[in-house]
């Protein structure tokens, strides 16, 4: 076909043909579906059999939109043609559009974040990256870390309010657990359960023993033998040239009944009260309640301006002043007491001298001390009622005496009434 130079063009899809009497001229226009040319004469429409008016019918596309819906557009394998698929995997489309990211189906691989800051997420609900800060701080291999000094008492949560629990994993481990504290100034470390400004308060009965603190030991059957076996520990030690007004205790106790504005009242106070209970037919060399030793070294030569004792028993007022009247049927310095159900005493008081050179068994300051010895009348052992029962052993009269024993030998100390 010649070449055709056209004088205008139309573009618009018109329903009919352009009016154009201009016979010199040449133009060009779509009508309806159809490209026409005019020649001066009239609209000639041109061949277009080739062109597709609808999608699926090009060459290089799906045949038909059967069975389509929801589905994408793709390039397939082959780069030569495009095609329907249906996204699946980690993404999915909905309907409407809307695309969905699988759960966990993005791992940290996938994310670009700068080195050691986090995502988090910000009040419009997008992620952001933060870097952790303030009293935690976090590396870039996870590792959390601290603060000093960042944890405060108020921070902890403890288990009712009143417990502290230290364990192992398993309820028969044999864990060694110590618990260490910081040095004081003193050097000396420091642990308190209540103080004297801030004690602990018991403020509701329980209706039962209330224990502080408690700790149960049981050496069973099969677990050796051990050269001693101690429930408690303490040591205090001095050495070098110590502190000449230093008062060295080992364990002090302490017991508190009222105060001087009040009335308190309980049944019975001990400052300290041990035991120790045998039970069955197992043998021992020694068993004693209280067991207090007074330890010399070999050879030691010292000087103590007051007293060295193996025990000592003080019954004093708190700072020196006079005490009021107390009523009780047994106010005394010691008291050794032994019930009727127990059977085979050998004595109450068992002094025993060991063959070392002793000034006196029994040493008395007595004071203003009224008597000597206070004892009851009992028939048989010291009776101030029955002297005639040392008629047949002297021919002096006699109002009682003191039934003693000296090694194997009974004696008798007479008892004279006070001359008038």
């Amino acid at each position: 076909m010649a070449k055709t130079h056209f004088d205008w063009l139309e573009v618009s899809n018109n329903s009919a043909n352009p009016t154009d009497t201009d016979t010199t001229r040449r133009g060009f226009a779509i009508v309806g579906k159809d490209p026409k040319y005019y020649n001066g004469t009239t609209w000639v429409t041109l061949e277009h059999s080739g062109i597709s008016e609808t999608f699926v019918g090009l060459t290089d596309t799906p045949s038909a939109f059967t069975d389509a819906g929801n589905k994408i557009l793709k390039v397939n394998t082959g780069a030569t043609a495009l095609e329907f698929v249906t996204a699946s995997g980690d993404v999915t489309m909905s309907a409407t559009g809307v695309f969905t990211i699988a759960a966990k189906a993005v791992d940290a691989a996938m994310t670009s974040i700068a080195d050691g800051k986090i995502f988090i997420g910000g009040s419009g609900g997008a992620g952001a990256e933060q870097t952790l800060t303030g009293d935690v701080t976090v590396s870039n291999s996870g590792v959390t870390t601290i603060g000093a000094a960042k944890v405060h008492a108020s921070m902890l949560g403890l288990l009712d309010d009143t417990e502290v629990i230290i364990g192992t994993t398993t309820a028969t481990a044999a864990t060694k657990i110590s618990l260490e504290f910081d040095e004081t100034t003193t050097g000396i470390g420091l642990m308190t359960i209540g103080s004297v400004s801030v004690p602990m308060v018991l403020n509701t009965n329980p209706g039962s023993t209330v224990i502080a603190d408690t700790l149960n030991i049981l050496h069973s059957a099969g677990a050796g033998d051990c050269d001693d076996l101690m429930g408690s520990y303490t040591k205090v030690a001095v050495s070098g040239d110590g502190d000449s007004g230093l008062t060295v205790v080992g364990t002090a106790q302490r017991l508190y009944v009222g105060t001087s504005e009040d009335n308190s009242a309980v049944q019975e106070a001990y400052a300290i009260q041990p035991w120790a209970k045998h039970t069955g037919t197992g043998t021992l060399l020694a068993m004693s309640g209280v067991s207090a030793a007074l330890i010399l070294g070999d050879g030691d030569a010292f000087t103590s301006t007051n007293s060295i004792n193996a025990g000592h028993f003080h019954i004093k007022t708190y700072e020196g002043a006079a005490n009021g009247t107390v009523t009780s049927s047994n106010f005394d310095g010691v008291m050794i007491e032994a019930w009727a159900n127990v059977t085979g005493l050998d004595s109450m008081l068992n002094l025993s001298n060991g063959g070392t050179s002793t000034t006196s068994m029994v040493r008395m300051d007595l004071g203003t001390a009224t008597n000597v010895f206070e004892m009851n009348d009992a028939e048989g052992i010291a009776s101030v009622t029955n002297g005639s029962v040392l008629n047949d052993i002297s021919s002096t009269a006699n109002a009682g005496y003191i039934k003693v024993k000296i090694g194997d030998t009974t004696r008798y100390i007479a008892i004279y009434e006070a001359k008038s």
